[in-house]
């Protein structure tokens, strides 16, 4: 189950697994991290805690969320790619989103990306499932931009994110 992949990645990281490596799959070149939660959010069965622990661990083990990545023409960072695929993965619930999202706010990310910073956006005009303390969270970072030296003590809040119990990462539709 979900435990037994947390261990496999655990184990991996402990072995030496780089994180940050370049991984290129067709047009996208970035770290191997972004390939490793991109592929877990994928999978529909998973819960929204699984999800959040293998950021939490990835993060931990040194992905860098402002290392630069190339999608096709398009140029990001780490962090930007992850939260739009997050912000676009189908089979997550918006509770789910949030507690992703949220988890990268509170290591310190912010979108440097319209594009990413849209998706984030978005998620707030749909009007279901879009409370709870990580959506809260959430919708304080992205309504009040960081400025200046603000930007650095803004999101102090520590890693761990904030699952709510009612947090499901897979879709009804």
């Amino acid at each position: 189950g979900e435990g037994a992949v947390l261990d496999l990645a655990r184990e991996l990281l402990r072995r030496g697994l780089d994180v940050n490596a370049e991984a290129v799959e067709r047009s996208t070149r970035a770290s191997a991290g972004t390939f490793i939660f991109s592929g877990a959010i994928q999978h529909p069965r998973t819960s929204a805690a699984f999800k959040v622990s293998l950021l939490e661990m990835l993060r931990d083990a040194g992905l860098d969320l402002e290392r630069p990545c190339q999608q096709g023409r398009e140029t990001s960072t780490t962090g930007d790619t992850i939260a739009t695929r997050v912000c676009g993965a189908a089979c997550l619930t918006p509770s789910c989103q949030a507690a992703l999202l949220a988890c990268m706010f509170r290591a310190g990310w912010t979108p440097g990306t319209a594009k990413a910073n849209q998706r984030i956006q978005a998620l707030f005009d749909r009007p279901e499932g879009m409370d709870g303390a990580d959506a809260d969270y959430l919708r304080e970072c992205v309504s009040a931009p960081p400025q200046g030296a603000a930007a650095a003590t803004r999101v102090s809040a520590p890693v761990t994110g904030v699952v709510s119990s009612s947090a499901t990462c897979t879709s009804d539709s």
